[in-house]
């Protein structure tokens, strides 16, 4: 039985990753460099660290990544506070049937902690979590499993008794490899993510699938 259901934010619980790529580009672009969405893909769901030690490397930046890692969550911070941001479609309703089902919900998320729970606190849903877990709160980001397993520590909830939903390729392995089941979230904002090893794929949280899935229904 089914008794954690852990979501990814960006790009699951909310659509942001068009305003991250942007946001990105132009910093490289600043900077002489380019790069278009079908190789900012592949950092989708990674660790900071990993993104901005390559870019780091590719476009010969002079920060290092720490200091990359800091301008990037300014960037961001401002950009979020200024855009309109609402909850995935249906995510909401699932949410709360999840909770009147007595199941917990929790967030593990690679983005750091500010701006999540930004994110959360401006689509409203940041109260319906019991437990959110950033980028700072693992040595290891996605795809290790340590968020999910985190998450899943802090709610008290064996890893057999977990639900990940994921938009990201990255986050997949990660929740595959803590033993968690997996719901492929397919966004087109994400890119072509191979998110093949799920065991069930939705485009919509009011698929019944889902429910069935997580033993709503």
């Amino acid at each position: 039985m089914i008794k954690l259901v852990i979501f990814d934010c960006d790009g699951v619980l909310v659509d942001t990753e068009e305003i991250y790529f942007n946001m990105n580009r132009d910093f490289i672009r600043s900077r002489g460099g380019d790069f278009d969405l079908q190789y900012y893909e592949h950092f989708i769901g990674s660790h900071s660290l990993t993104m901005w030690g390559e870019l780091k490397e590719k476009f010969n930046l002079a920060e290092s990544a720490s200091e990359l890692i800091e301008l990037e969550k300014a960037k961001k911070k401002t950009a979020l506070s200024a855009a309109a941001l609402k909850p995935m479609a249906g995510v909401a309703e699932f949410i709360i049937e999840l909770k009147r089902s007595g199941i917990t919900t929790a967030v593990a998320s690679s983005g750091r902690r500010d701006n999540v729970h930004l994110i959360l606190e401006k689509i409203g849903l940041k109260k319906e979590f019991t437990a959110i877990v950033c980028g700072e709160d693992v040595t290891r980001g996605k795809p290790a499993p340590d968020i999910f397993l985190k998450a899943a520590e802090l709610c008290g909830v064996p890893a057999e008794k977990c639900i990940v939903i994921e938009d990201s390729h990255n986050g997949s392995l990660g929740a595959k490899a803590a033993g968690m089941g997996l719901v492929g979230y397919i966004n087109p904002q994400s890119g072509a993510q191979d998110l093949g090893m799920a065991d069930l794929l939705i485009r919509d949280f009011n698929d019944p699938a889902v429910l069935k899935f997580c033993g709503l229904v």
